[in-house]
């Protein structure tokens, strides 16, 4: 997600502490200036009024020339106070008559100069003649009776007990400005803290779901608009949910027809030059008679998703699964022909199945074998079904039928096992070597045909010299060629490419390298420099799994830096890679302080291998995950690790691990822990969330425990027709529940779904 050079938190901050700010100045100043310009008006009228008095009181007393009681008068009225600097009075003459001047000498008997009897000669009422300076201020008034003068008077006042009042009142105020700007401040601070906490909450969710974590759901409680736009936020996330979990059951044609605004029931038949490839598992069906039914189940999804990646990578389109088959089509673009890209996948598609092979064959488990067949042909692309009910954009005709027949002759070939038409040998031969078989006969087609079987890659120095092209589909072309040369001397030549500046090249590097080298320690060669440079989650995740799959020990454990990773996905896979260490209480060690950590995947991940390894805390994690009331992403990791952990095919390993150790295989305390996780599925059956009741459902049917066939069902009478979590809630009961009795639950239930 883009940085945010200028977070509205800070904005809000800003405009609050300055219009505050602003606010608290001008009122201060106003105050200030206010106040100032009263003491100054109070201050002015009590001296006039001062002069006035005095006037009056010495009028009869400087006619009669009682001038010591003048004296005595002012001396005691300059004394009483501090602001008094100096008091003169002048008889008509302008001789000084009484005289006090707190500093300076006194003048009594001199005369006024002539210079100041000009200022003064021309007053006839009470006067500011003006400042003294900057420390003083003077007041003169006639001493009279009507106009009649008979002398004069001034005062000049002291101004420092007003300054002082002054530098108060702005000390005063100044100090309340501060404290009112500081709690603005402070005010702002918390007022953007509770609207940005919402908003980043929601961005938060934005970003998650724009992840893909589609099961994000907002806790804001505001009766608000956020708290609005919150449910509308988890409306919209609970939508996009559904339909992806719809989408699953549904051709990326049909999805990739959606996202682009396409009609699909208007959609018209469209003929097309494409590549079909036709993928089957050889006798699946006896492997389905021999194996549990949910080790079938897993195998199946975990080949799929193997093999979808491949098609992907390679441009391919995943139609439609046909139980055990995969029907793939490459329709033509810009940078590859479709041919091609269709062959490579099947060549990809043989080596990822040999590696799945053997990595099931390390945990004795059953492996499998596929044939393909490809064919180009023209064929007619759109849109099929009932206008009313299901869809599907498809592609039909001769083509597509000529593909399926020649999967079935595959199992004749002699090599890959990969047969293909003549179109499509013509179109790939410059890159493969093919030799044509000698089956003629197709069924279904009266007509011979000429059929070919994929013996190997041609020209590979060629191809190797493409590896440094400035085309990035070029370079990334010839990885995936030489991938699967079975030549381990181009390793070293695709080496480089482990750092190139395109993601989806760093990743077939990945993969071709580890094709063409077997050793496990090898691999580790070119791995371990790319893994403390890696910047990519993605590919960082897969890095790691593969260490933990083909290192040592010493590998794994260099792993554990990653623990703590920003990247979940990053987290989860070292915590599977770590897991595969021969060093049990390493493990365990690991594991153990895993088991508390903050997100829900690490943890599930931990707890999930940590009772896989017969330890009891694993499963007691698990469940009180689930009984976690405020996060509903950890309830939903929990009820899948709850089913990861105890389903039929992990159990044999928990007690594989306790029969290793010496315990007794029936451990009465594990029983009983294995059956609270149970009943605490059940209670999550009535979850608040969709994610957290749909995984409950499936990890009940992964327990295998009949005990809940009853919630199952008394939880399916309560749900209306069309809810999400119907087909989960019946994948669980089939697999609770012998054919006939699910029979009879579908029988009286079937209408809902």
């Amino acid at each position: 997600m883009k940085n945010v050079k200028y977070p509205l938190k800070l904005k809000f901050i800003f405009l609050i502490a300055t219009l505050a700010t602003f606010i608290i100045s001008i009122t201060s100043l106003t105050y200030l200036m206010r106040e100032t310009t009263l003491v100054t008006e109070n201050n002015d009228r009590s001296s006039r009024l001062l002069m006035m008095t005095l006037a009056r009181t010495f009028t009869e007393l400087i006619i009669q020339q009682v001038y010591d009681e003048i004296i005595s008068f002012e001396k005691h009225l300059a004394e009483s106070g501090d602001n008094i600097v100096e008091i003169s009075v002048f008889n008509n003459k302008w001789q000084y008559v009484a005289h006090y001047n707190r500093t300076g000498k006194n003048k009594l008997g001199d005369y006024l100069d002539e210079t100041v009897i000009e200022k003064y000669k021309n007053i006839n009422e009470t006067v500011k003649t003006g400042n003294s300076g900057t420390d003083f201020v003077e007041y003169a008034t006639p001493i009279s009776i009507y106009s009649t003068k008979f002398g004069f008077l001034t005062i000049t006042f002291s101004l420092a007990r007003f300054k002082s009042e002054q530098a108060q009142s702005i000390e005063w105020i100044t100090i309340t400005a501060v404290i009112a700007i500081l709690a603005s401040i402070l005010f702002s601070v918390t007022l953007s803290n509770i609207i940005t906490k919402d908003l980043k909450n929601l961005t938060m969710g934005i970003q998650k779901v724009a992840d893909g974590e589609l099961n994000y759901r907002l806790s804001i409680n505001s009766n608000d608009e956020f708290g609005l736009l919150a449910n509308q936020f988890n409306e919209m996330a609970q939508g996009l949910l559904e339909k992806k979990l719809m989408s699953r059951f549904v051709s990326e044609s049909v999805t990739d027809m959606v996202k682009t605004g396409g009609e699909l029931s208007a959609a018209p038949g469209e003929e097309r030059l494409v590549s079909i490839l036709f993928a089957d598992i050889r006798n699946f069906t006896s492997i389905s008679e021999k194996c549990l039914p949910e080790e079938v189940v897993s195998m199946l999804n975990d080949y799929f998703e193997r093999m979808t990646n491949i098609i992907k990578n390679n441009g391919g389109v995943v139609d439609k699964f046909i139980g055990d088959a995969i029907m793939a089509v490459f329709y033509p673009d810009n940078e590859l022909e479709h041919e091609i890209r269709a062959v490579t996948a099947a060549m990809q598609m043989t080596e990822e199945l040999q590696n799945y092979n053997n990595l099931r064959s390390s945990k004795n488990q059953f492996t499998v074998n596929i044939g393909i067949g490809i064919n180009t042909g023209r064929v007619v692309a759109g849109t099929v079904g009932a206008k009313s009910g299901r869809l599907d954009y498809t592609v039909i005709g001769d083509a597509v039928n000529v593909a399926s027949r020649l999967e079935g002759v595959s199992k004749l070939g002699k090599y890959s096992k990969i047969v293909v038409s003549a179109e499509t040998m013509k179109a790939a031969e410059s890159v493969f070597d093919f030799e044509k078989m000698s089956v003629t006969e197709v069924k279904g087609k009266q007509s011979q045909l000429e059929i070919f079987e994929v013996i190997k890659l041609k020209e590979l120095d060629r191809i190797a010299e493409n590896l440094n092209s400035e085309n990035e589909m070029t370079r990334l072309m010839s990885v995936k060629l030489l991938g699967l040369s079975k030549n381990a001397k181009y390793c070293e030549k695709i080496a480089p490419l482990l750092k190139d500046n395109l993601p989806q090249i760093r990743i077939e590097a990945q993969f071709a390298i580890k094709n063409l080298v077997k050793q496990g320690e090898t691999i580790m060669k070119y791995l371990r420099e790319i893994l403390d440079i890696e910047t990519d989650p993605k590919i960082l995740a897969t890095l790691i799994a593969e260490a933990g799959i083909s290192g040592n020990d010493d590998d794994r454990r260099a792993l554990i830096k990653f623990l703590d990773h920003e990247n979940y996905r990053v987290q989860a896979n070292t915590i599977e890679a770590i897991s595969l260490m021969n060093d049990r209480s390493v493990i365990l060690i690991i594991l153990k302080n895993r088991l508390s950590d903050p997100n829900n995947r690490s943890r599930a991940n931990a707890a999930i291998r940590y009772y896989q390894l017969g330890e009891p805390d694993g499963l007691k994690t698990l469940i009180n995950m689930c009984r976690d009331t405020s996060r509903h992403l950890m309830r939903a990791s929990g009820a899948y690790g709850i089913g990861e952990a105890t389903s039929r095919e992990y159990s044999r390993s928990v007690f594989e691990n306790i029969s290793r150790l010496g315990d007794r295989i029936i451990d009465e305390h594990r029983l009983k822990l294995i059956d609270e996780a149970r009943v605490t599925l059940e209670q999550l059956l009535g979850d608040p969330d969709l994610m957290v009741r749909i995984n409950a459902a499936s990890a009940l049917g992964r327990m295998g425990n009949p005990l809940s066939i009853e919630a199952l069902v008394i939880k399916y009478k309560t749900l209306q027709a069309g809810d999400s979590l119907i087909p989960h809630i019946i994948s669980a009961l089939k697999h609770l529940t012998s054919s006939h009795i699910f029979k009879m639950i579908e029988k009286n239930f079937a209408a809902k779904s």
